[in-house]
């Protein structure tokens, strides 16, 4: 990354005939991966996607939308807000969006989970076949997985 912040300046100076200051880049220039986060759990990698996307929904996972929704909004201010920041401010500024980061991970998890409990019906009644059986199995994992790590993300907070 730091390479390609280096490239940048050097493309952002070389037309220039008179030097000027050169711009913040802490938050314009990303690895290819960084808005998609990797969370270990078990031993296994998931990977959570924001859904820039999701503008309504009902139930509980309306309020989750609501909350992602906002918590995005406040990323974005608070980058807003990095750039124009002197450095002691910065510090701060960095840690605040490291944490609504967080914030907005829990949110798209916590919507995910109502989600798919919402779209994913337990199957068979009083009398499961196997498949039925297998298919709620695999049901109450995934539900269990999104909890877990909603709570690995609470504890890094």
């Amino acid at each position: 990354m730091d390479i390609a912040r280096l490239r940048f300046w050097l493309s952002l100076i070389v037309d220039e005939e008179k030097p000027t200051a050169l711009p913040n880049l802490d938050y314009k220039i990303v690895v290819g991966d960084s808005l998609v986060s990797k969370l270990a759990l078990n031993g296994q990698e998931k990977v959570v996607e924001i859904n820039w996307e999701v503008k309504e929904s009902v139930g509980k996972a309306k309020e989750h939308v609501e909350n992602l929704r906002q918590t995005l909004d406040n990323i974005v201010n608070k980058q807003r807000d990095f750039f124009e920041a002197d450095n002691e401010a910065k510090k701060e500024l960095r840690e605040e969006i490291k944490q609504l980061k967080i914030d907005a991970l829990i949110y798209q998890l916590k919507y995910d989970r109502e989600y798919y409990s919402q779209n994913t019906e337990v199957k068979g009644g009083m009398m499961p076949t196997s498949a039925d059986k297998e298919h709620n199995l695999t049901r109450e994992m995934q539900l269990k997985d999104y909890t877990k790590l909603i709570e690995e993300l609470q504890k890094v907070k």
